[in-house]
């Protein structure tokens, strides 16, 4: 699913205004809105009307997100510094120009509208697939650049779409060809799920476009140009994205690693934002993606238990084999003991694990109040566990131990820490395994 030429239509009207109103800032007029509503075209203002046009799922499909002032913001706060006149600012998925209008912000003044415009167009370069983006990025950075201490001096006067030559209609994986000549590489890609490009080192199958987008970019680009990714967080912390981290490291120095948090409202994911300088990396040097275990922790829940994923799948799993107690996440109270053999049963042929063990729900969000919910399973038969359930065996095979482990799950600090180790809607078996076992507060 993607967005069609009928619903880009559908904006069309919205970029037309925009441009209406950076051609009346360069005939040299001021533009007939109030300020309050001018500031709003240079913050959400381009998504908040995205959004009112195109349904939410064609947006996912299709990765139109914009950044926000905020975010975009964020991203430039650390870089801000290092933007000046010799800049060459590339962003390869510019969408409506949202990083490009923060980054614009460090980047000199002329006392002449014109000449600014001029010297911003050779600085500033990006692409996006949708020709009304692409025109409403050109606009609001026309309207950012009026906001400095000058006007037009220009006859005749420049039109919106003769400025910003360096944006342009493209697909963003081929315009990172243009990264060579970045000083400065601002990415906040598609986050969807596409087939990994052939020859890829770092993995196989369906995996995150905005790890193939980063990894173009770093195979483009020169030796000291910096990078700011807004990225999904599961980069950052899923278990099948280790090797594509270790090609981040051994490629660029990885200047800070920023979780963030929700996206926005409305796209439904978390995500960090990444600092990288282009071939300062080392592979010998461990990254803090997220941060070690506490000092109060007297080892990790590896150490006394193996994690798994239950394997019962429902719809795919028919009711063939040998008949077992069956758990799944809706039929579990949480955080207290439950006997197996008073529960259902299913058929099912593949591993079975037998009690006491623990289960933990995957479907878990930063939001949550606590994100490891935890039940202790008991009872005398092998149990079929569901698959939206994570499963911690203990390896004494203790009871007592499952109780100090639903403890531990308990913890303050187990939420805390899980929010700073994975973003993500579903927690991992790498982050469960790696999860600090706190001792009690009076041993602190």
């Amino acid at each position: 699913m993607v967005i069609s030429r009928q619903l880009m239509a559908a904006y069309e009207p919205y970029v037309r205004s925009l441009e209406m109103l950076a051609g009346t800032v360069l005939n040299g007029r001021k533009p007939p809105i109030e300020e309050k509503d001018f500031a709003a075209l240079l913050d959400g203002h381009p998504g908040s009307r995205l959004r009112d046009l195109i349904p939410l799922a064609t947006r996912k499909a299709s990765g139109a997100f914009f950044t926000g002032s905020t975010l975009a913001s964020r991203a430039m706060d650390q870089i801000a510094h290092t933007i000046g006149p010799q800049s060459i600012l590339l962003d390869p998925t510019c969408g409506v120009g949202d990083l490009l209008v923060a980054a614009a912000r460090h980047l000199p003044v002329d006392v002449d509208l014109g000449v600014t415009i001029t010297k911003w167009g050779r600085q500033i370069h990006g692409f996006d697939i949708f020709p009304e983006f692409v025109r409403a990025a050109k606009a609001r950075l026309v309207l950012l650049a009026s906001t400095t201490n000058g006007s037009s001096a220009h006859e005749p006067a420049l039109n919106c779409p003769d400025t910003f030559p360096g944006l342009a209609v493209g697909d963003g994986i081929g315009a990172t060809v243009l990264a060579s000549r970045a000083s400065h590489i601002l990415l906040n890609p598609p986050y969807p799920r596409v087939p990994a490009p052939k020859g890829c080192a770092w993995g196989s199958g369906q995996v995150s476009q905005a790890a193939v987008f980063l990894d173009a970019c770093l195979e483009a680009a020169t030796p000291g140009a910096r990078i700011v990714a807004i990225l999904p967080d599961v980069l950052r912390t899923g278990s099948l994205y280790a090797r594509w981290r270790a090609m981040v490291e051994a490629r660029a120095g990885v200047d800070s690693v920023q979780v963030y948090g929700a996206f926005d409202a409305w796209a439904d994911v978390d995500v960090f934002v990444l600092h990288l300088i282009v071939g300062s990396g080392n592979p010998t040097v461990n990254v803090a993606w997220w941060r070690p275990a506490e000092a109060a922790a007297t080892g990790r829940v590896s150490e006394h238990f193996d994690v798994h994923v239950g394997p019962v799948v429902p719809h795919r799993h028919k009711g063939r084999g040998t008949w077992h107690p069956y758990v799944y996440a809706s039929r579990l109270p949480a955080w207290e003991e439950f006997e197996s053999d008073e529960s259902g049963k299913r058929r099912f042929v593949g591993r079975t694990f037998v009690p006491p063990f623990v289960t933990v729900r995957r479907t878990s969000a930063p939001r949550d109040q606590r994100r490891a919910v935890g039940t202790i399973v008991n009872g005398k038969r092998p149990v079929a566990v569901e698959n939206h359930l994570l499963v911690l065996v203990p390896r004494d095979s203790d009871l007592e131990r499952c109780h100090q482990l639903l403890t531990v799950l308990r913890d303050q600090r187990t939420s805390d820490w899980l929010n700073e180790r994975i973003r993500c809607r579903h927690l991992t078996v790498g982050a469960l395994r790696e999860l600090p076992w706190w001792s009690p507060p009076s041993e602190q």
